[in-house]
């Protein structure tokens, strides 16, 4: 059965009245919790208010919305703020933002519900990349990051675990233009491999995987960790592509830990924690010096 339902509404009536009538009875949720996830549109527009209907409304209902774990502790992932912007620390397995098919389940919303204020990300890590993130608090300081965001001034360094060992240094490949994934890589640019992407592994260590950053509590579910010996890598990135670290460092032959897409399936039979963190951002804005670190 189609978790989705396209309806064109044949007579008035509420949202709730319509949702609860096509509902399938494998679809767990009430009406108005669908409308409260944010899994209702009409005409191509999420509600979230139990609205009514015309005839010749186009309603589009996601009957399953995919779920994220949201009982982490706000005020502690809260690293900075001030009336410009936040710098929050995003923990594993939860969206920087709103979902398709999901509104509340993400950082971006839990930190507005407690702040009670609108944010806005600058930038967007992965469901299960952790570490540092920028919101800023109004349109115009959101306007003023992304421009030094285009412009590569928001300096970012992450760290990584593989098992592979690659050398320090900097690397350049050429992303595919593409919607799809996984991301396509070349060492030489053409039409078809356009973007450039680059980074710098500045640091490599041995650690241990129950002694790394995977056991940060605060950031990551409780989950078995095992002694075996990984490599650390620290990385700049240089340009912000599409999982580009995830990509470039599998083209390297260091894929990371616990990444089954960019991989051999071979590397990760064990499954583990997906092992990217971003660490530390810095850039100044207004005349001002900002760094931060995990």
């Amino acid at each position: 059965m189609a978790f989705i339902d396209h309806h064109l509404v044949k007579d008035s009536g509420s949202v709730v009245s319509h949702v609860e009538k096509l509902k399938p009875k494998s679809c767990s949720m009430s009406a108005e919790e669908l409308l409260h996830f944010g899994a209702i549109y009409v005409n191509k527009k999420r509600v979230r208010n139990n609205i009514l209907l015309a005839e010749g409304d186009y309603l589009r209902i996601h009957h399953q919305p995919k779920r994220y774990p949201i009982n982490w502790n706000y005020e502690d992932l809260i690293a900075f703020q001030n009336d410009d912007f936040l710098c929050a620390i995003k923990p594993y397995g939860i969206p920087c933002t709103a979902s398709l098919d999901n509104y509340t389940e993400n950082l971006s919303y839990q930190l507005e519900q407690r702040l009670n204020t609108k944010l806005f990300a600058i930038h967007r890590l992965d469901l299960n990349t952790t570490g540092l993130i920028i919101m800023a608090k109004n349109n115009k300081t959101a306007g003023l990051l992304g421009k030094l965001m285009e412009k590569r001034k928001i300096h970012k360094t992450y760290r990584a675990l593989s098992r592979k060992k690659t050398e320090p240094g900097l690397f350049t490949h050429y992303m595919k233009k593409t919607d799809s994934m996984p991301k396509e890589l070349s060492i030489t640019k053409n039409d078809a491999f356009s973007l450039e992407c680059k980074l710098e592994i500045t640091d490599r260590k041995n650690v241990l995987e129950e002694k790394s950053f995977l056991s940060d509590s605060q950031l990551y579910p409780a989950t078995e960790l095992s002694s075996e010996h990984l490599y650390e890598y620290k990385i700049n990135l240089l340009t912000g592509r599409t999982h580009q670290i995830r990509a470039q460092l599998n083209a390297l032959g260091a894929c990371i830990f616990g990444d089954t897409t960019y991989t051999d399936k071979s590397e990760n039979k064990r499954p583990s924690l997906f092992a990217l963190q971003s660490c530390c951002i810095w850039f100044k804005f207004r005349g001002e010096d900002f760094f931060f670190s995990i």
